[in-house]
């Protein structure tokens, strides 16, 4: 089965600021771009009849969002799709692993319960229908009720950061499985070339925002990061070469939005943290990009899983 690739691009902050001279005209682009890749994606899925997409990417390369918009385009298409999340298969609270200092190590593949994961998958695949579990976030704990699930001659789109991951796929067929690997596929330099903002970053901003959003602290978010980047390296990144496609969830004018809010998250950070440092680079890099307002960002946008 062929896979279809995409490399990482390097950009000149100062082509994307020229662009944003007119940022409608630069928005209207991105995300047309974004569309025409799921919509390839999707044709992709229907031609090959696939019965279910596994779609993975690391934390804030918007792979929640992308998952829901590839259900809509499937359909569009006459497709029956519906979405799932892996995280409903979360083990509850007392079986999770645990690094070493003793705190829950939600990076790890074994985080899931994969004997349960594995049975679900199976009987879509061969029955076409399944019970899925239920996680309360909230209190940790898998619900005891569960919810109904059934192909209809369609697809099942399952997204998380472990979907890649050969434990949650073997022993399926893989004459039935599509996979993706959602990630930012754009990065930024300076005019001589070097690189001002990295994908990894770009993501940190987006869970800085999308995490503020949610009531919690940019220091932390920041402070996580690390484990969040060590978490990536050992179950998420040397599982892309599985995709079978890659979707760029890059937009050109999304520095250009982010330095006209992030840095005024990042100005509450005391000097005296640890995630001072971080939120400063970040801060220098975002100011050399011409901001444009959060507003014009589409309502329909993937961004705005993070704004």
């Amino acid at each position: 089965m062929g896979k279809i690739w995409l490399e990482k691009r390097l950009v000149k902050a100062k082509l994307v600021n020229l662009a944003a001279r007119d940022p409608q005209a630069l928005i209207r682009s991105c995300e047309a771009s974004y569309r025409a890749g799921v919509e390839r994606a999707a044709q992709e899925i229907i031609n090959r009849q696939s019965k279910l997409v596994l779609l993975a990417g690391p934390s804030g390369s918007g792979k929640t969002t992308s998952a829901k918009k590839l259900v809509e385009v499937l359909e569009a298409h006459g497709c029956p799709a519906q979405h799932i999340a892996m995280d409903d298969f979360y083990q509850s609270l007392d079986d999770y692993p645990r690094l070493p200092d003793g705190t829950k190590d939600y990076e790890n593949v074994t985080a899931l319960d994969l004997p349960l994961l594995h049975s679900c998958l199976d009987e879509l695949l061969t029955q076409g229908k399944t019970e899925l579990p239920i996680f309360d976030f909230e209190s940790e704990m898998r619900r005891p009720e569960t919810r109904p699930v059934s192909l209809n001659g369609g697809v099942v789109v399952m997204e998380g950061i472990h979907a890649l991951n050969p434990l949650v796929s073997q022993g399926l067929d893989s004459r039935h499985l599509f996979k993706i690997y959602a990630g930012v596929r754009e990065e930024y330099c300076d005019n001589e070339g070097k690189n001002i903002l990295d994908a990894k970053e770009l993501r940190l901003a987006r869970r800085t925002l999308r995490d503020t959003r949610r009531g919690r602290d940019a220091e932390e978010t920041i402070a996580k990061g690390p484990q969040v980047d060590q978490g990536e390296e050992l179950y998420i990144r040397r599982y892309k070469l599985q995709a079978h496609y890659i979707l760029d969830t890059a937009f050109s004018y999304e520095p250009c939005v982010l330095a006209g809010i992030l840095p005024r998250v990042y100005r509450a950070i005391s000097p005296q943290s640890q995630s001072y440092a971080p939120a400063q680079r970040l801060t220098r890099a975002l100011e050399q990009f011409q901001p444009i307002p959060w507003e014009l960002v589409p309502q329909d946008s993937m961004l705005q899983e993070f704004l």
